[in-house]
């Protein structure tokens, strides 16, 4: 499957990540009213770290097989979970050295959980079974992880373990039925140079993706307040679905290009690519401009403290735009074979929001971030755009 079944796809990617982005914002609504914003705030802390290095333990592996997937099937499959396996106890290992907070010590082994997830889903992708992934995801994962936070309140009472136990349960219930359905795609470890070459570096910039979202959540915790990583990462989420159409594409997309680009379908893709992007960014403004509108209604909706963190959803949500409206240039970037020119692009961006963040945090708190995510977003995504429309030789908006 090329393109054929491209507007199924879509629709079933559509379906899963709407529900997966209001479960998502249903999780904290929950927890906030049951544990209050300075645990909700903690967790969040925590889970931004492991976060931040899942991807780092795929060792690029998950955008690897993405690429590899369509052109040499299952052959890498079983290496890419050994590698991960023991990519993650070395990275939690180093972590549980270095860190002495009791809940990301406690939080740790959800690196090795979360990235073997990861490769899963990416194997889901490649493999165009986008609905049997969510699914599980939603049912085994979400839900389940909302439910168990709600009975372990009611058992347990206030306490930060029981959202970190919710966690673990929903996570490990998923990996075991991803594995069973999947059992039979995995064989002989196979491992090769040219996908060493092509993965190494996407490890460097996959994490620099994961900077961006995620830096400003662990400084905001190091520089002022737990509660207010809770308020951020709130609002942070509601500034996202401008985007979440381009997660829709993505999760469908870069199997496809991989495929068009090297069979030499290069009008087909620049088509598909054209279409997409403009698609992306009529919507999204529209999106955007409704949520700016009613960001204290949406906000109030999880208690008055978090009216702080209306600002955030007007920058991140402008950031966001520029994401969508560019389409999925970094993925047609590592799709059409250059990985190092994704890991230059990322890098750049990562270091740029870091810097922002330290300079901005101490001045504007929590706005500050939102702005220093706006221009490093922007920043990566006009370069990104300006690269593909090198690649394809492609002008989206007719002088750009």
């Amino acid at each position: 499957m090329a393109t054929e079944n491209f507007s199924k796809k879509l629709i079933e990617s559509f379906f899963g990540n709407i529900a997966t982005f209001a479960l998502n914002l249903l999780f904290p609504f929950v927890a906030t009213r049951l544990y209050g914003s300075d645990i909700l705030g903690k967790y969040t802390y925590g889970y931004s770290i492991v976060m931040m290095t899942i991807f780092l333990a795929t060792l690029g592996l998950g955008t690897g097989l993405l690429y590899f997937i369509p052109r040499e099937g299952n052959k890498y499959i079983t290496s890419s979970f050994v590698l991960n396996f023991f990519a993650s106890i070395v990275i939690s290992s180093v972590l549980f050295v270095f860190i002495k907070d009791s809940t990301v010590r406690a939080m740790l082994p959800l690196i090795w959980l979360l990235s073997a997830e990861q490769l899963f889903f990416t194997i889901y992708r490649a493999k165009h079974s986008i609905k049997e992934y969510f699914l599980i995801n939603i049912l085994c994962g979400l839900c389940l992880k909302i439910i168990l936070t709600v009975v372990l309140f009611k058992i347990f009472g206030v306490n930060s373990v029981n959202i970190i136990i919710a966690t673990y349960i929903s996570v490990i219930l998923s990996l075991t039925f991803y594995s069973f359905k999947q059992r039979k795609m995995f064989g002989k470890f196979v491992i090769s140079k040219s996908v060493i070459k092509y993965s190494l570096p996407l490890i460097i910039g996959t994490m620099m993706s994961v900077l961006i979202s995620q830096i400003d959540v662990i400084m905001i915790g190091n520089m002022i307040s737990k509660q207010e990583v809770a308020v951020y990462n709130v609002a942070a989420k509601i500034a996202t679905f401008p985007s979440i159409l381009l997660v829709v594409l993505n999760t469908v997309f870069p199997p496809i290009v991989a495929k068009l680009y090297h069979d030499g379908e290069l009008d087909k893709l620049r088509k598909m690519y054209k279409l997409s992007a403009r698609t992306l960014a009529a919507l999204s403004s529209i999106i955007i401009i409704l949520m700016v509108i009613f960001r204290e209604n949406l906000l109030g909706y999880y208690g008055p403290e978090f009216l702080r963190g209306q600002y955030v959803i007007v920058f991140r949500g402008i950031g966001q735009l520029i994401n969508a409206s560019v389409g999925s240039v970094w993925y047609i970037v590592c799709m059409t074979g250059r990985p190092k020119v994704n890991m230059a692009g990322k890098v750049s961006a990562g270091v740029i929001n870091t810097v922002l963040n330290i300079l901005l945090i101490p001045v504007w708190g929590i706005t500050g971030a939102a702005i220093a995510s706006m221009i490093s977003v922007g920043f990566v995504n006009i370069l990104g755009y300006s690269i593909v429309s090198r690649i394809l030789k492609v002008k989206v908006y007719g002088v750009v």
